[in-house]
Order: structure tokens, then sequence, then C-alpha cells
């Protein structure tokens, strides 16, 4: 209780002791104050509407900017998933664009190897100014008839340099399917201004073959001799006298006629060349029946350069022009057709036929030939370069 009374006095103490407050405010001052805020209380007093409208007025600018944005962002989400799905259609179409360019580019490979495989003429060769023609012949292995080799070499080499050359290669030609060169031990020379031919058998020349090794001792070197014009070769033995071979007897020259080919493929095996090789023919063979005797195959490696569904006919239409008639079946792109059309064309030469026209043909172009228009014969037949046969 004491301590309340001692509140309570220092409480008085203090406010006995307050300075003191005066009032200098005059009546009207103090009137004009009190209307004023009188007025005041009775504005907010009349206005009771305000606060709901500012309020609402602050959620419509509210509701105005987060819709547009809601808007956007909700568009903007529209456009990432189509720009995603676009995108993924776009990766797909892609994918199968680039499926479509792998498979028509494989087709147009395919058939550019078709066209690379039919463009390949290696059976007949043209004129070329810059090289010349060493010639011989070499028998199948079947040893029944010549295969005749046109050897290119540069235009200044020497022919008889060539053919001494090619005495040692004969391994390099048993090698493309070919048989025993007959002339290792001959020695063959030309003089092509005279129009002679010389072939000098070695000492170390023997014959130990019989009668069809003679034939082709003769038929090679008069394959050799044929295509330069030369009409008679002088054969004698490195002591000299003429040379004894065999069932022939002994022979100091040796007559060369043009002779007329049927022209066939031959080739040792599917892992060898093919050749065009010259079979027997008969004097009196004209170039028609020379045409229909290529329909014939003979043995195992001889093949008939005709299609097997194909049937051609020929006829001449002037001395210089002989036609060709496809009048059975149908030729391809292929390289079959392109043999077919060499052998026809090396065959014609062999008659001095200067150009053949095919006709009948569903085709325009096999290889390097336009079958729409004659074709010139061919200078000579299964090429081969001496610098790559002496690999």
């Amino acid at each position: 209780m004491s301590n309340k009374k001692n509140a309570d006095k220092k409480l008085e103490h203090a406010l006995k002791n307050m300075p003191e407050i005066k009032d200098r405010q005059t009546k009207d001052d103090l009137y004009r104050k009190v209307s004023s805020r009188s007025e005041d209380d009775k504005t907010r007093k009349n206005k009771p509407w305000a606060i709901p409208v500012v309020a609402s007025a602050t959620v419509i600018l509210l509701l105005a900017l987060i819709i547009p944005m809601l808007f956007m962002n909700q568009q903007e989400l529209k456009n990432r998933e189509y720009s995603t799905d676009q995108a993924a259609q776009e990766n797909s179409n892609k994918d199968s664009g680039d499926a479509a360019r792998i498979l028509e580019d494989a087709g147009e490979e395919a058939q550019l190897y078709e066209q690379k495989i039919a463009s390949e003429s290696h059976l007949v060769l043209y004129d070329d100014p810059d090289t010349q023609l060493v010639h011989i012949g070499v028998p199948g292995k079947n040893a029944e008839h010549i295969v005749p080799l046109s050897i290119i070499i540069p235009n200044h080499g020497s022919i008889t340099d060539t053919w001494s050359s090619l005495r040692n290669l004969s391994s390099q030609l048993e090698s493309l399917g070919l048989g025993n060169y007959p002339l290792s031990n001959i020695a063959l020379s030309i003089n092509k201004e005279e129009g002679k031919g010389t072939a000098l058998f070695m000492s170390g020349y023997r014959n130990n073959g019989g009668s069809s090794a003679d034939q082709v001792l003769v038929k090679s070197i008069q394959s050799a001799f044929r295509p330069y014009g030369i009409k008679q070769v002088k054969l004698k033995k490195e002591g000299g006298g003429p040379v004894e071979v065999g069932h022939y007897g002994e022979l100091d020259q040796l007559q060369v006629e043009p002779e007329p080919a049927v022209y066939k493929l031959y080739q040792y095996s599917p892992n060898h060349p093919t050749f065009l090789i010259s079979t027997e023919t008969r004097p009196d063979l004209k170039i028609d029946e020379a045409i229909q005797a290529m329909h014939k195959s003979e043995g195992k490696l001889i093949s008939s350069p005709i299609p097997e569904n194909v049937r051609i006919q020929a006829k001449k239409i002037d001395e210089r022009t002989l036609e060709v008639n496809i009048n059975e079946g149908s030729l391809q792109q292929d390289q079959q057709t392109l043999n077919m059309v060499e052998a026809v064309l090396a065959t014609a030469g062999t008659y001095h036929m200067e150009k053949v026209q095919f006709t009948g043909n569903d085709i325009k172009r096999i290889g390097p030939y336009n079958l729409t228009r004659p074709l010139d014969v061919p200078i000579a037949v299964n090429p081969l370069d001496y610098i790559e046969l002496k690999k």
C-alpha cells in the first residue's frame, strides 16, 4: 500500500511541475479549424463508393496486365510446341528425304555402273595418230584357233624391237588365258616401205608338236604380217638355209593372203579377259553367211557373240556399207550387246567393208557407238598396251 501512495505522490508532483501551456489561438481561428475538420468528415462519409471503385479499377488494371501476359505465355508455349513439332517434322522429312536421296543416288550409281560396263570397249581399236600397233597371233588354250593381238606402242617405237621383246613375255601372255607363244625362238622383222617381212628361226627352235603345232606356227607368222599388207615372208634359219616345218616340209618363204574372218568370243575362264578369235572360214564364204555363222558357239572356250535371244541378218547396201538387221529379240544395255556390235564390226572389216548400219534395234546407243548412224569398222582387234603387258 505504501508503494502505491508513493507512486501517486510522484505522479502528482510531476504534473504540478510541468511547464505551463497557453492557447494563444483566437476564437475565430479555432472555429475555422473545427469547421474544416467537420466538412472533411462529411465528405468522407458522403463517398462510401470510392474505395470499392478504386479497388475494382485496380483489379481491372491488374487483369488487363495479367491476361495478355497469360495469353502471350500460352501462345508462346503453343508456338514452342509448334516449332518443336515442325522441327521434328522437318527432321522426319529430312530423314525421309535423305533416305530417298540415298536410294536415288544408289540407283543412279547402279545406272552409271551399268553404263560404265556398257562403255568398256576392249575388243576393237580405232586409229590413233600418236600410237602404232605391233601384231602377233597366239593360240588359245585349246590350240585350235589363233587369237590375234594388237600391241599398242608409241608412234616412234620400233615394230621389230617390240617383236623381239615379246619373245620374252610368253608367261604374261599365258596369264591372260592364252596358249604358249609359238614364236618365242623366232625373230620377226619388217620393212614396210619395201613390203617385206622375215622370220628368222633361232638355233633354239625345235619343232616337236606334230601337225597341229605346225599349223599354229604358220598361222601365227601370217597373223603377225597380214595387217601390214605383207604378202610374202622369208623364212630362214640362223645359220642360213630353209626351215624344216613339220608336214609342210622345208620352207624358205610363206605366202600371206588376206583372209576373211568370222569373229567369235574366246575366254579361258571368267577370271580371264575376253578376246575376239578368228575361226576357220572358207575362201568363198560370203559376208551374209559369215554373219549367220556368228550365231554358233564352238566348244567351251569359244562362244557366239550374238545374245541367245537375238537373231541378226546382214546384207550389203553397197560395196562399202553393210546393213545388219536385228530381226528377232531385242538388245540390252549391257556388255554382251557391246561385244556383239564390235564382233560384227570386226568381221565386216575383214570383208573390206568400211561401215555397218544396225537396224531394227530398240536402243539408240551402246557404249561409244551411236546405233542410229553407220559405224566405222575398226582397224584392229584385241588391243593390249605394251607397257601394261610387261608388268
